[in-house]
């Protein structure tokens, strides 16, 4: 029965249903608790953990990623098959909240599993994040070498969202093939997306278009055409609109920072600032420091215009509070850390 509730939950997850996926972990605790063995109750608690991602609860999710690590540790020690599955997830965790090191060292624990390396939502961790991170450091060739042990992967199992992934990696920091894969040429207005609710949900083939459409805005963007600029601030709109229409909190603030720097590139500066100083908010409030930071130069200049704002006590009366202190954080983090600027 613990199976079966995990099996469940994971297909609560894609189809968007975070709080079924959920209640299901919840129905499954005395079954878990009848195990013979941990790795069910060690998966599900990574399910909880990314339910509650999903959601952007933030610290919840850590709880449940940090207990499927602690369990797999006591019970099989710190190298084991489990343990390294289950750091994945708390790695991932710990990126987005800035703690690159640890991070790091748990991403490239996983990514000695090779295929074996859990479902495809451990993997995207392991390969997407763990090539950023190695990106991040200003090694290029491991972050490449990541990628392309990604994309082996995804091919030999055919997995198309791995592959999507690590694609959108490729395209953020320009790194080699650069045949891309066909991108999605539109995506349902907030209309279509209301009237499709309804129906049932692939969360698998709308991540990996989700992913598609990411990476061909940010083509877009760097192209340095004004049209194209254009169609990007459309097309990422478009992508805030449907993850609303879908009620996915984490995929609506990724896709909400893409349309601030969309907007930046189309519009005047203040127009950003407006859109950015909710989102920063967001994420103060949730511990997140690497969403803000990933998006490259053009949101870090932002960034730092709001903490000159700050510093000079201009803060526009109707924007929500921002410490400075957390505005400082998030550039000291973007330091040398930014994508390369886009080809003009």
């Amino acid at each position: 029965m613990a199976g079966s509730a995990n099996v469940a939950s994971y297909e609560a997850i894609h189809r968007f249903d975070f709080e079924a996926a959920k209640r299901w972990q919840e129905w499954a605790v005395p079954f878990h608790a009848r195990t013979s063995g941990p790795f069910s109750v060690i998966y599900g608690y990574c399910l909880s953990g990314l339910a509650e991602s999903e959601l952007l609860n933030v610290q919840q999710a850590e709880h449940y990623y940090r207990k499927a690590y602690d369990l797999a540790r006591r019970s099989g020690g710190h190298r084991s098959y489990t343990t390294r599955l289950a750091g994945t997830m708390l790695g991932e965790s710990l990126y987005e909240q800035g703690h690159l090191d640890d991070a790091e060292r748990l991403l490239d624990e996983c990514s000695e599993l090779g295929s074996e390396g859990g479902v495809v939502d451990f993997m995207v961790a392991t390969y997407g994040t763990g090539s950023r991170i190695k990106a991040l450091r200003g090694d290029i060739v491991a972050a490449a070498r990541r990628l392309d042990e990604g994309t082996q992967i995804a091919t030999a199992l055919s997995l198309p969202r791995l592959a999507a992934r690590i694609e959108n990696e490729r395209t953020r920091w320009q790194i080699a093939p650069v045949q891309y894969p066909p991108a999605m040429t539109a995506v349902r207005g907030p209309s279509d997306a209301t009237a499709r609710t309804s129906h049932p949900i692939n969360g698998v083939t709308e991540v990996t278009t989700e992913l598609h459409e990411d990476s061909a805005i940010r083509r877009l963007l760097a192209s340095g055409n004004s049209g194209d600029a254009a169609q990007a601030h459309q097309r990422a709109g478009k992508l805030v609109a449907r993850a609303t229409a879908l009620h996915r909190p984490r995929a609506v603030l990724r896709a909400s920072l893409l349309h601030v720097v969309t907007t930046r590139r189309v519009k005047a500066e203040h127009d950003a600032l407006d859109a950015l100083v909710p989102l920063i908010a967001q994420c103060f409030h949730l511990g997140l420091i690497r969403p803000l930071c990933d998006e490259g130069p053009t949101l870090t200049q932002l960034v730092a215009t709001l903490a000159e704002l700050r510093e000079a006590r201009q803060w526009k009366p109707g924007w929500p509070a921002v410490p400075t202190t957390f505005l400082c954080a998030v550039l000291a983090s973007s330091t040398d850390t930014s994508p390369p600027p886009a080809p003009h």
